[in-house]
C-alpha cells in the first residue's frame, strides 16, 4: 500500500534522551513497549529488541504508555507527528531510530476483493502517499 516511516521515540523526559548517541545495550536496559504479534515465533525479527518490554495491540497503547511511564517503542509517524511538534515525544538518537517500511494489507488465499476493502485501501495508500 506504500512505505511509512517508523520512529524509535521515548517522552521528553525519559533519560535516552540526555544521551548524544544512544547504544544496543543503552536501550536493552528500558522499558519497551511493543505490538504483539501472533506469528512472533516464526519470524524472530519480530522480537522485542530490550531484555523489559510490555506488549500492547495497538500504537495507540504504545503511545499512551510511552508518554506516561519510562518506556519507549517504535511508532508510526502519523500517529506521533502532533506529540513531535509539541515536544512530548523524542526521536531517540540510535541507528535505528529512523526507518521506513512497508504497510501492507493482508487478506486470506482465494478471498475475493470485497468492495468496501478496497475503498480503504485505496484511502490509506493516498494518506501515506501524501506523507
Amino acid at each position: 500500500m506504500g512505505k511509512i516511516r517508523l520512529m524509535s521515540v521515548c517522552n521528553s523526559q525519559h533519560p535516552l534522551v540526555k544521551q548524544k548517541r544512544v547504544s544496543d545495550e543503552e536501550l536493552r536496559k528500558f522499558m519497551q513497549a511493543v505490538m504483539v504479534y501472533l506469528n512472533e515465533k516464526d519470524n524472530p525479527n519480530l522480537q522485542p529488541f530490550s531484555r523489559r518490554y510490555i506488549g500492547f495491540s495497538s500504537f495507540e497503547y504504545m503511545l499512551n504508555t510511552i508518554l506516561s511511564e519510562n518506556a519507549w517503542g517504535v511508532l508510526p509517524e502519523p500517529l506521533i507527528r502532533h506529540y513531535l511538534r509539541e515536544q512530548q515525544l523524542t526521536v531517540i538518537k540510535h541507528t535505528y531510530g529512523l526507518t521506513q517500511e512497508d504497510f501492507c494489507l493482508f487478506q486470506p488465499i482465494g478471498m475475493h476483493d470485497n468492495p468496501a476493502i478496497l475503498w480503504l485501501s485505496d484511502k490509506v495508500s493516498d494518506y501515506l502517499f501524501d506523507f
